[in-house]
């Protein structure tokens, strides 16, 4: 007798490297080259898309564009992105194409690993492999902070009442304040 074996659904990319993201900037999308494969072509049930380091609570958010029948909600206390909804393998692969993070955050500069899986409708359910990028979280820092600094008792470089400061002078105090506090 011959028992039928789901193959698990296998996730995959040719993105090298970290992706660079600067905070409070727009939302950017994380591997518009992901692919997803089914050796048995299985239609996918739901997957998730999670923040598995580094996840800053209130700061991070990860979305997806809703398309074909599959919905993404986020979970802001978890860092994970729940997917749901039957779909060929060609819809969830243009899915997670449009997987974004957004960091709201204007400074702090860390890294973060963004943990990609599905599972498919096969007998058993399939579950993909791990798939996992990283991302290169630069600080953004902007003048919105610099009275943030004077309430600390820090003396701000430059300027008369300190409404002329550059954009280097608010980092080089957004680093200063991190080394202070132990980040």
């Amino acid at each position: 007798n011959l028992t039928a074996v789901n193959d698990a659904p296998l996730l995959a990319t040719t993105s090298s490297g970290p992706l660079t993201y600067t905070a409070a900037t727009a939302a950017t999308v994380i591997d518009p080259l992901i692919s997803v494969n089914d050796s048995e072509l299985d239609n996918f049930t739901g997957g998730k898309v999670t923040i598995s380091a580094g996840f800053v609570t209130g700061a991070d958010i990860l979305a997806v564009t809703n398309m074909h029948g599959i919905t993404g909600t986020f979970n802001t206390t978890t860092g994970e992105l729940t997917l749901t909804g039957n779909a060929t393998v060609s819809q969830y692969q243009e899915l997670l194409r449009t997987v974004t993070f957004h960091n709201a955050a204007a400074f702090g500069a860390s890294s973060r690993t963004i943990t990609f899986q599905l599972t498919d409708a096969g007998s058993p359910a399939g579950v993909s492999n791990d798939l996992t990028r990283n991302i290169t979280v630069e600080s953004g820092g902007t003048a919105e902070g610099e009275g943030f600094f004077a309430s600390l008792g820090e003396e701000l470089p430059e300027g008369d009442d300190n409404t002329d400061l550059s954009q280097d002078d608010f980092t080089s105090n957004i680093d200063e304040f991190y080394t202070l506090v132990g980040e």
